[in-house]
């Protein structure tokens, strides 16, 4: 593991400058958030002291949706010209030794799939997110080495983490090569060994004043509150107010991009909603159907009036929905499926449930079945439901 060689650009630059001119290039305040995120790296160790977390900065998009050129020009704010480290092809224990050295600057790894080779690392990087320690074991019997997590991470991928842990740990910025512009990306490639003056400048003003860092947490806090209000998660809130606030503390007030910040962290809530594995289970079941994997033997449609609902219920063989779904799970991912109680508590505190010990005939069989309310259900579930509904009316 080699040491970083920096390359710090020790004058002031234009540095707002520089950022607008990212931000033309690659089509939107990614680039203010990426900016922030630098800042917030190089003020990791208080603002961790603060918030038990950093967050990471997840950077995906389509081949050549310009995420690596982006990356390297965030790199350079570091003063470190790089690539990012490869991750199918990277140990872990090289990760930690990364993250050890790489003392308050940033440390990019590249190339994210969801793939068993990449994902066996997600823990680890979950694990780092709150500044845990790793340790690994040596040939000599009770004996460890480990190393302290001081750098912050930047991934980069064209897909983004299936595992939710990582997920809502992440700062996530889409590239699209539809909204690049090539206007400054010659100026940007042959100036970017000057982007350290970035670093030079927040270390000579900020750094050192402990009424300016005070400063910067303070705009952490007022707009993670403004988020948490809005409806966003306490992780997600504070992951984007730690980028976004340190931006605007440092570089440059925008309500405008304030605004935007509020919009991403609203598309990243509905974008993990559709990744819960509710969704993933309906979304899977409605393709069963439509194989024919699953049939009227396993769903009905119809009423109860026991239940006081003045509406159709979907009545579902759980357990053998389940296993077929479970089958189908492995297959499609090559990972275990989630657990069926678990599965099942989830589904008992959504508000379509209505019970799970109902009696019904699927068939020519009379099976104990899990009810819902289809007036109360997702769009999936109801249409999951309507490939039953003339089947119950006949």
């Amino acid at each position: 593991m080699y040491l970083p060689m920096l390359m710090l650009h020790d004058k002031y630059v234009n540095h707002l400058d520089i950022i607008d001119k990212i931000k033309e290039s690659v089509g939107g305040y990614q680039a203010y958030v990426a900016a922030g995120w630098v800042v917030a790296t190089i003020l990791s160790n208080p603002i961790f002291e603060e918030f038990k977390c950093f967050p990471i900065l997840f950077v995906h998009g389509k081949r050549e949706s310009g995420k690596s050129t982006f990356m390297r020009w965030i790199m350079n704010f570091f003063g470190i010209e790089t690539e990012g480290i490869g991750l199918a092809e990277t140990s872990q224990n090289f990760i930690a030794r990364a993250l050890s050295y790489y003392s308050s600057l940033g440390v990019w790894f590249d190339e994210y799939r969801n793939e068993p080779k990449v994902t066996a690392k997600d823990g680890f990087f979950r694990s780092a997110y709150n500044r845990q320690y790793a340790g690994k074991g040596t040939t000599t019997a009770f004996q460890t080495r480990g190393f302290d997590v001081s750098g912050t991470i930047a991934i980069s991928g064209e897909e983004l983490p299936r595992d939710n842990g990582l997920f809502t740990r992440c700062v996530i910025l889409q590239m699209s090569a539809y909204k690049r512009s090539r206007e400054h990306y010659d100026w940007l490639n042959q100036n970017s060994h000057t982007f350290s003056g970035l670093t030079y400048y927040v270390i000579m003003e900020w750094f050192y004043d402990d009424r300016k860092v005070q400063m910067v947490i303070k705009n952490i806090k007022d707009l993670k509150a403004v988020l948490i209000k809005k409806g966003i998660s306490d992780r997600t809130a504070e992951n984007w107010a730690i980028c976004a606030g340190a931006f605007d503390a440092v570089i440059k007030q925008d309500d405008d991009f304030i605004r935007w910040v509020e919009k991403a962290c609203q598309e990243i809530k509905l974008s993990s909603e559709q990744e819960h594995m509710l969704n993933q289970f309906w979304e899977d079941l409605g393709y069963l159907i439509s194989k024919n994997e699953l049939n009227s033997k396993h769903f009905y449609v119809g009423r109860d009036p026991k239940y006081g609902i003045d509406s159709d219920l979907l009545y579902i063989w759980f357990p053998a929905v389940y296993t077929e779904w479970a089958l189908h799970y492995r297959k499609k991912t090559g990972r275990e499926p989630f657990n069926k109680v678990s599965i099942l508590k989830n589904i008992r505190e959504e508000p379509y449930f209505v019970d799970n010990n109902a009696l019904k005939r699927f068939g020519n069989d009379v099976r104990k079945a899990l009810v819902i309310n289809l007036s109360e259900a997702t769009d999936e579930i109801r249409e999951i439901a309507e490939n039953f509904a003339e089947v119950a009316g006949n």
